[in-house]
């Protein structure tokens, strides 16, 4: 595979290829066959159909994002690229409206868990954990669940699907850029997200887990090292010199909640931890940006610069 001229990681491109597989599969391109790109351009009318098509306004935007870096990658005529990104301002003004109202749409009430909800959902995955945990399978249901436990207090993208766990002791001196890391000490459990999704605009952060997130990761990491000897904290199936993708956590995230008759991920994790904290009212967001906009400056500075808490 050729790689992108704007600069992304293993891991992005690793997304990347796995929503270029499922518009493949779609279009009905057999893997392998127009490996140079071509088949883009031979099936493109069809391709704009099947983005059209697509579940929601957020896939729609990052399959077009997605496949004007493809097109980029295999230098395809600029036109495709060019009208790939009209699509992409589209579907982004579609999305900030949708915002600014802070309102759910029907599939995201139709997948709503509250937090509580969350939680009791999590007490349920940690009793059903086995007593003796020895197969992948096994191993597969204890990291999702301490995935989504750790969610609930640290709402992340899937940036643990490519993460190392060491020993504090063991920490290397020197991380990888394109990879996370989790530093198990005595007491404490310590995240160190070098990838993320805006990681060029905030750089690496350090995030001590609570006492709660460290213990249960503390008390399981012998097994996760006996299952995971290369030091991954969610290896692969088949390799455990690998992680898995990002996609694949979220089928797993997806299976866990099969029961509630509710498709929920790490970004429906994200809304719900989110929403428990601001508590937006409806039409909030876009009158505190029309107010900013006749004040001639940003939601962000109105919020901290000129708002203040009024005495009782």
């Amino acid at each position: 595979m050729p790689k992108a001229k704007t600069e992304v990681s293993d891991s992005t491109l690793k997304t990347y290829q796995s929503v270029i597989n499922s518009i493949r599969r779609e279009v009905g391109v057999p893997s392998g066959q127009y490996d140079d790109g071509r088949w883009v351009v031979t099936n493109w009318t069809k391709i704009l159909k099947i983005i059209e098509g697509s579940a929601s306004i957020h896939t729609k935007k990052n399959r077009a994002a997605v496949l004007t870096v493809w097109c980029d990658m295999f230098d395809l005529p600029e036109k495709y690229g060019q009208q790939l990104q009209m699509i992409m301002a589209e579907y982004a003004n579609e999305v900030a409206d949708q915002y600014s109202t802070n309102k759910m749409t029907e599939k995201q009430e139709a997948n709503w868990l509250t937090i509580d909800e969350l939680r009791e959902i999590v007490k349920k995955l940690e009793m059903k954990l086995p007593r003796l945990i020895d197969t992948y399978g096994e191993y597969k249901q204890l990291t999702t669940y301490l995935v989504i436990l750790i969610h609930l207090d640290y709402p992340l993208r899937n940036d643990l699907a490519c993460a190392k766990i060491h020993l504090a002791k063991d920490m290397p001196k020197e991380q990888d850029d394109d990879i996370n890391y989790l530093s198990v000490g005595d007491k404490k459990v310590t995240l160190y997200l070098n990838e993320y999704k805006t990681e060029k605009e905030y750089g690496r952060k350090i995030i001590e887990f609570n006492e709660t997130v460290s213990d249960e990761i503390i008390k399981y990491y012998p097994v996760i090292k006996q299952l995971s000897p290369n030091g991954w904290f969610i290896r692969d199936r088949e390799d455990d010199n690998k992680c898995i993708t990002r996609t694949t956590l979220t089928k797993w995230i997806n299976s866990a909640f099969a029961d509630t008759g509710k498709k929920v991920s790490t970004t429906q994790i994200r809304r719900s931890v989110i929403s428990s904290v601001y508590k937006p009212v409806e039409g909030e967001q876009k009158k505190k940006q029309d107010l900013a906009y006749i004040a001639g400056h940003s939601v962000r500075t109105a919020g901290s610069v000129y708002a203040k808490i009024e005495k009782k």
